[in-house]
């Protein structure tokens, strides 16, 4: 299941659903045809002459914390553990039961779009501690270009989630996380984290 449609699964995202299902319509209209999770060789597209083909061998989200933004280090230590997930697992589990994630979730978001929020909101309505952190310099910034951080923001404050800009996971430990101000301040360690 593509992340799009994971996150379009969950409460005030719907309309991702929707964006992908026009999107596919669009395609068969113009005679074109969508094949997921499929294997493709020689003859089979010979055999179908299509004027273009396009090949996407997909993706899924990085948990190990490899990051352009801290290229000296291969990975976020303690990223290894099971309470560490990428944004799609994130997504699928809480789209089938948000408390699967456990009593507080922490969300690192270098991407600054709708689904780190998105997430935070479901896991946040359903009861979940969750703090977002960014090392960005503002929280949602592809989100506020799509106009859709004005009417999240305040409902992501109104269900309590932290967030926490100019900072990035310096260390996962048992049931904590230790964060570095990329600016060099001071960090915090935030406890009790379950995923």
């Amino acid at each position: 299941r593509p992340w799009s449609a994971a996150l379009g699964a969950l409460r005030r995202c719907r309309g991702w659903s929707q964006a992908v299902e026009d999107l596919v319509a669009a395609l068969e209209r113009a005679g074109g045809r969508l094949r997921l999770s499929s294997e493709l060789d020689a003859d089979e597209i010979e055999s179908e002459a299509p004027d273009v083909v396009v090949l996407a061998t997909g993706s899924s989200w990085d948990a190990s914390g490899v990051t352009a933004s801290r290229s000296g280090r291969a990975a976020i230590p303690g990223a290894a553990g099971t309470a560490v997930l990428g944004l799609d697992a994130a997504l699928e589990a809480a789209r089938r039961e948000p408390g699967d994630l456990g009593a507080r979730v922490l969300i690192l978001d270098e991407t600054g779009t709708y689904a780190p929020l998105g997430l935070a909101e479901a896991l946040a309505a359903a009861d979940t501690r969750v703090d977002v952190v960014t090392p960005n310099r503002s929280i949602g910034a592809d989100a506020a270009d799509h106009l859709e951080l004005q009417h999240l923001l305040p409902r992501l404050r109104a269900a309590g989630v932290t967030l926490t800009v100019g900072h990035d996971i310096e260390a996962i430990g048992d049931e904590r996380v230790e964060l570095a101000d990329v600016w060099g301040g001071g960090g915090r360690l935030v406890a009790a984290v379950d995923t």
